[in-house]
């Protein structure tokens, strides 16, 4: 019997030191764009070009060993606002990659464009699962005399705030637990 769990654990524990986890962390970006519009948060429906994106913060979480402010960033264009079309990368920046799978325009105001984003965040980096994400891109239409160049400034969040990973110590608990229990089924029934 103490062989046996003498297995369970070190497999337990090899099983924990395998285990990946979702990518969270903050990650900020800011730059210009031009739209199909002309400079007005009513007619404009895509990006047709980036200009300058870059990280305006440190990444945190996840992105923190990593996205430093003012990395570039690899934005796809031309972007249709209301589009179910995945677009594999739509944006990239160092180890990370965000694949949209859908976007959809969810406020426009005479200041503001909201486009609701959904897709999945992937990395490079060993030990980081895809993570599903869903968040906002905001635009910010032109003032007078810039053209039509449009400014944007947008944080992104990832994985559930305020909650720790287990990595796997819930399951050594219970194994654990388990392995007393068995002992005691043994002591009695003997």
């Amino acid at each position: 019997m103490i062989k046996l769990a003498s297995v369970a654990a070190v497999a337990v524990a090899l099983a924990q030191t395998v285990q990946a986890s979702q990518i969270t962390g903050i990650i900020q970006f800011s730059g210009s764009a031009t739209t199909d519009g002309t400079g007005s948060t009513a007619t404009a429906t895509k990006v047709t070009s980036w200009i300058s994106p870059t990280i305006s913060a440190n990444g945190t979480g996840s992105f923190a060993p990593t996205i430093l402010n003012g990395a570039s960033v690899s934005v796809f264009s031309p972007w249709v606002f209301n589009t179910s079309s995945t677009i594999n990368s739509f944006w990239t920046v160092g180890a990370f990659t965000f694949q949209l799978t859908s976007s959809t325009i969810s406020s426009v105001s005479p200041g503001d464009l909201s486009v609701a984003l959904v897709g999945t965040v992937t990395s490079t980096i060993a030990g980081l699962d895809p993570t599903a994400f869903t968040g906002y891109f905001n635009l910010t239409p032109p003032t007078a005399g810039t053209g039509n160049v449009w400014t944007f400034s947008d944080s992104f969040s990832f994985g559930p705030s305020g909650v720790v990973p287990d990595g796997g110590t819930t399951v050594m608990l219970l194994g654990a637990a388990l392995s007393g229990l068995a002992l005691i089924k043994r002591k009695l029934v003997a």
